[in-house]
């Protein structure tokens, strides 16, 4: 994740959706190689211009996702420039990484209830890559911080789980 200028990264500040989508292409591009690498469905179209710096970032990292599955977290015609939440972070992740919710450990965190994402939510925590609050809470729909999208991605790249889902 690149900092703002030399100094400054602004970890309190919430990440954008092309922070994160630019984040999980690159994770996806050091764990690929030629021959472990899959075309997977059919193209994405995207409501964003080919020139803009993350492009092609954003339009790897959901190579992987169905159109359903892109609609189904990002909305139709989503605004990669606006700020990510939780919930749409942790749908993308359990999606592009193919993740399953262990029956052995559960999230119980009392605001994922009525959230079109509470499994993915689940798989995300199940898996050790998301967490929640200290208040048993997850916060869907709170924005992703820079700090946690950090600690999100360290998770992914050090967790053999996530490392090897990647490669798919």
């Amino acid at each position: 994740v690149q900092g703002y200028s030399e100094n400054e990264y602004k970890p309190n500040q919430a990440a954008t959706k092309e922070e994160f989508l630019t984040m999980l292409s690159k994770v996806k591009t050091l764990e690929r190689s030629e021959s472990n690498y899959k075309e997977r469905r059919n193209e994405i179209p995207l409501t964003i211009d080919n020139s803009d710096w993350s492009y092609y970032y954003i339009k790897d990292s959901l190579n992987g996702l169905s159109l359903f599955e892109k609609e189904f977290v990002l909305g139709k015609n989503p605004d990669f420039t606006q700020e990510i939440t939780r919930e749409e972070a942790a749908g993308i992740l359990a999606m592009a990484l193919d993740l399953k919710v262990d029956e052995n450990r559960t999230a119980n965190f009392k605001d994922i209830n009525t959230t079109l994402h509470r499994k993915e939510i689940e798989a995300v925590y199940a898996n050790n890559i998301m967490s929640g609050y200290n208040n048993d809470a997850f916060g869907p729909t709170n924005q992703l911080t820079r700090a946690e999208l950090a600690a999100v991605f360290h998770k992914i790249l050090t967790n053999d789980l996530a490392r090897q889902l990647i490669k798919k």
